[in-house]
């Protein structure tokens, strides 16, 4: 038998989170299962929860589990939503936030989406992750997302949620693109 725990990490530490563990036994083979209900105590859109098996007798190869969650959708009814008019073929480049972050999603919405769809998140920490459908996306070290080359499909509402475990940041782009020698009068 192995407890399990859930911690939320942050940038200082990992900070334990009321949880309940259940443990079953069917005949020498143990199930471990440990809920939480309140993952967002200490930031209100994005957590790195941190599932921690107590293995004090060095049995499993990897003793804790990431996830990365986001409470909800964003509000792109704010006022502070930057525009940004792209040509297409020309590169796209989102900064995420000024401040230190530990992990972020991006997501998008357009036309053919009612809901942000997640495209890319990222733990910028020692052992850096960064994961992302194929789309041409990429995201620098700093939490950016970029596109090498910017194509109609890349159009619509992009939000940045980053965090360190304590406070988080949302950034919010409306990206319209257009083709060359097309003039953009606002």
């Amino acid at each position: 038998m192995i407890p399990l725990r859930w911690t939320v990490r942050t940038s200082v530490e990992d900070i334990n989170i009321s949880s309940q563990l259940i443990v079953t036994n069917q005949t020498s083979f143990y199930t471990s299962t440990v809920t939480t209900t309140n993952p967002f105590l200490y930031s209100s859109f994005v957590a790195l929860l941190v599932c921690k098996a107590d293995d004090s007798f060095g049995l499993l190869e990897r003793n804790q589990s990431l996830i990365l969650l986001t409470n909800s959708n964003v509000n792109h009814t704010n006022k502070n939503i930057i525009t940004k008019y792209l040509e297409i073929g020309s590169r796209m480049e989102l900064q995420c936030s000024h401040k230190q972050i530990l992990f972020l999603v991006w997501q998008v919405r357009n036309d053919t989406t009612e809901n942000d769809i997640p495209i890319i998140y990222a733990l910028l920490i020692k052992d850096a992750f960064i994961y992302g459908n194929d789309d041409g996306y990429k995201v620098d070290e700093e939490g950016s997302l970029a596109v090498r080359e910017v194509r109609t499909r890349h159009e619509g509402f992009y939000s940045c949620i980053s965090g360190d475990g304590f406070t988080d940041n949302v950034m919010m782009y409306n990206v319209i693109t257009f083709g060359k020698g097309i003039v953009i009068c606002q």
